[in-house]
């Protein structure tokens, strides 16, 4: 099973919602599928910091919607 964690990018990184998102859920055997928000800004650092905010789950590379 996939879950999908969608956020804005904010200041190059995740907006602040999807860090209590991710740390009040368990991903623990789930497959997790991001995708980002921003015109302009990539997804940097930040699914490999929510990855790291948790410690579980299989986080697989993120993409970004633009415009």
């Amino acid at each position: 099973m996939a879950e999908f964690i969608g956020y804005p990018i904010w200041w190059g990184g995740a907006a602040w919602p999807a860090n209590h998102f991710v740390t009040d859920h368990d991903f623990i055997g789930k497959k997790v599928i991001l995708f980002a928000a921003s015109s302009s800004l990539p997804l940097g650092s930040s699914g490999n910091d929510l990855a790291t905010m948790i410690g579980t789950g299989d986080w697989q590379e993120g993409q970004r919607l633009g415009r």
